[in-house]
């Protein structure tokens, strides 16, 4: 991790949100695409969300409102990162991108983690729910970062 990443961290377990929105939202790189930027911005603003709904549940016994809240960020969150990772794999293979099958095994572990959270909802596993804010968060942020640059220079024959 980065001193940037660090900082970022931080800031995230402070819980100063509107930093935290600030900084991460300037992390975020530009990827070479406006429709995957515009997908990291939107499963950004999930994340935002659910870090907003895990702080209540962290600081008191979460009640059905919370569970509902927090199924539903998790549902969406869900949701935004099939659609993205299937438009993401469609330019990948138009392309030709050689880097396929590793990019392809991250997203893989990405869906299987958020399937594991939809199970800890399920049992309202308060402990292992609290892990997602920060477990997703740092796989969302290396894969951007790092995995998806590793596409930028091809995405424009996508």
């Amino acid at each position: 991790m980065n001193e940037n990443e660090s900082d970022i961290f931080q800031e995230m377990q402070t819980g100063d949100i509107k930093t935290f929105r600030a900084k991460l939202t300037a992390a975020i790189p530009d990827v070479g695409s406006k429709v995957l930027n515009e997908d990291h911005m939107g499963l950004l603003s999930i994340f935002f969300s659910f870090q907003r709904t895990m702080e209540g549940v962290r600081q008191r016994t979460p009640d059905a409102n919370d569970w509902e809240k927090v199924a539903f960020d998790l549902e969406t969150l869900i949701d935004l990162t099939e659609r993205h990772f299937r438009t993401e794999e469609e330019m990948m293979e138009r392309c030709n991108h050689g880097y396929l099958s590793a990019h392809l095994a991250e997203h893989h572990v990405f869906l299987r983690k958020l399937e594991g959270y939809r199970d800890a909802l399920e049992r309202k596993d308060t402990k292992e729910i609290l892990k997602l804010k920060y477990d997703l968060f740092e796989l969302f942020f290396d894969h951007v970062n790092i995995t998806d640059m590793k596409f930028k220079d091809e995405i424009g024959r996508a």
